[in-house]
């Protein structure tokens, strides 16, 4: 699932919201990140791409590989503390743990109850979406969808995001410093 991570996190590095002019309607406070990662399509780093296999066994290996398709579903949740500052960023509701990325993004749509943008990043190689919803001033859901493309085929990464307000105060978990609670 690191791959998925990853890709979330560069979904985040190309996301600065700096330059963007509708903030979330969204409360500072405690909050809690469910984000469920679900993988489909060819592995990442194809197996069969060894020059010593025969062509026959070639086929086998990628019939084998291809034959996985879609993985289980992954769950993580966090706690995080957003700053009064921080609330006025969408990049706030999206952010994962670590990863570098340069994307080139394009903002669709954007309001403060609503941020649409497509991706592009790794010279084109990695393409997605990001659809972010504050559904309410506690609440803001989103969707991701990455698609990799390596020589050993394309891999489709959705990962969904659901952030709730807590509380007004963050207790312990300090800006900066999410607090991993499941996953």
């Amino acid at each position: 699932m690191r791959i998925a991570k990853v890709g979330l996190a560069i979904v985040v590095a190309g996301t600065t919201m700096s330059a963007l002019a509708a903030a979330p309607n969204a409360r500072p406070g405690l909050w809690e990140r469910t984000v469920t990662r679900q993988m489909e399509g060819s592995p990442v780093a194809p197996v069969a791409t060894g020059t010593k296999l025969t062509p026959e066994q070639r086929a086998r290996v990628e019939q084998m590989m291809s034959s996985r398709g879609t993985t289980t579903p992954t769950t993580s949740v966090v706690r995080y503390c957003i700053t009064p500052e921080a609330a006025q960023q969408w990049d706030s509701f999206a952010q994962d743990n670590g990863g570098e990325g340069k994307c080139e993004r394009t903002v669709q749509d954007e309001s403060a109850g609503s941020l649409r943008m497509s991706l592009v990043c790794a010279g084109g190689r990695q393409q997605g979406t990001v659809a972010l919803t504050a559904t309410e001033p506690d609440r803001i859901r989103g969707t991701i969808t990455w698609t990799r493309r390596d020589d050993g085929g394309d891999r489709k990464t959705t990962i969904e995001i659901d952030s709730r307000w807590l509380s007004a105060d963050c207790g312990a978990v300090k800006p900066g410093a999410p607090q991993q609670v499941k996953g």
